[in-house]
């Protein structure tokens, strides 16, 4: 195997586990620019894998998408619990009277903290 592909193995190695280190603690911010980076250190590597690194390799990117996964459901669970709060569902209740009123939820403020 030629020096260079070892050097990028070593790369993508490191990039994974900062997408790891990423993924575990929410950074989000820092996974746009380490993917750019996996996608060209990949293209690099493509036909030059020992099968024994393309199998680890393959182990750290299948962590790495489960995590990703995850944290997109974590993501449209949020939305769809901030979308929930924002349109409260309307109630109906029965007056002594027999007529039907509609009760609405006074709309809250979201209330943001670090």
């Amino acid at each position: 195997m030629f020096r260079s592909a070892r050097a990028d193995i070593r790369a993508l190695d490191r990039c994974l586990e900062a997408e790891h280190g990423a993924l575990r603690t929410g950074a989000h911010d820092r996974l746009a620019p380490l993917a750019r980076e996996k996608e060209a250190l990949v293209a690099r590597l493509a036909g030059r894998l020992a099968a024994a690194d393309a199998r680890r390799l393959s182990a750290a990117l299948a962590r790495n998408a489960a995590l990703l996964q995850a944290a997109a459901q974590g993501v449209r669970a949020a939305q769809a619990q901030l979308a929930a709060l924002r349109h409260p569902p309307e109630t109906s209740v029965y007056h002594a009277d027999g007529q039907r009123h509609d009760v609405t939820a006074a709309r809250g403020r979201l209330e943001r903290r670090a």
